[in-house]
């Protein structure tokens, strides 16, 4: 049979799995909509890359339009020089050449819009791609943020419910000591505010606070015990 020492330490270890699902839920929720943000800059990537490959596809044909201008320009030329109409032979070669000069030129601006045009193309293949690889992992964040919520939801209230009965049971000291103990630790999760604890004030450590940013580590907070969470702004 549990002692009530033992007693006390269960429906304390309880109300620390309450704060754990807590911080995981936080934590889930805050991934989510890191997610959530991710997708919705890609595809803003992605409409300004469409919008980036329409003009390219315009330009190009602005540009086939000038080709076929300065072919016709030519042939006109040089059908009037064989006929005799024009009386400056010299202005008009050189008109001629001027005219191929500026087809070469526009001719090397319509390849590198192709090969531009085949960069946005894979660049906007390469961004649906990771759309779709930030949706399903949003998908799933979420998944995991219903069931974070389902299970807080379920022991929350059946802790706290019995938790008023439980301790008018506890004999004074050990009462004191569980009393004592909520007291010290009264948050379930405590945000990070410019690298202190917003509950308490204490100081994070450099060391400890680039590990919460980076979300490789749990952490407490070394002056009140509560479970530690960095969120970006």
């Amino acid at each position: 049979m549990a002692t009530q020492s033992q007693i006390l330490w269960n429906a304390w270890n309880e109300r620390l799995e309450i704060k754990r699902l807590s911080f995981d839920l936080v934590k889930q929720e805050q991934a989510f909509q890191n997610l959530k943000n991710k997708a919705q800059t890609t595809q803003q990537k992605i409409t300004q890359l469409n919008t980036e490959l329409s003009e390219n596809t315009h330009l190009q044909s602005h540009l086939e339009g000038k080709l076929k201008q300065l072919g016709t320009m030519i042939q006109r030329t040089q059908t009037a020089l064989e006929q005799g109409k024009i009386p400056d032979y010299d202005s008009a070669e050189q008109q001629i050449k001027d005219a191929k000069k500026r087809i070469d030129d526009v001719e090397n601006q319509l390849l590198d819009l192709i090969d531009s045009e085949e960069t946005l193309e894979q660049r906007i293949i390469s961004s649906k791609t990771l759309l779709q690889m930030h949706k399903a992992r949003a998908l799933e964040a979420w998944d995991l943020v219903v069931l974070l919520r389902a299970d807080k939801q379920e022991l929350q209230p059946k802790h706290f419910l019995n938790e008023s009965e439980f301790i008018s049971q506890l004999p004074a000291p050990l009462e004191q000591k569980y009393r004592a103990l909520c007291d010290k630790h009264p948050n379930l999760v405590t945000r990070v505010i410019d690298q202190h604890c917003s509950a308490c004030g204490y100081h994070i450590p450099g060391l400890d606070f680039r590990s919460l940013k980076t979300n490789q580590t749990t952490e407490f907070c070394q002056g009140c015990r509560s479970f530690l969470v960095y969120i970006e702004e």
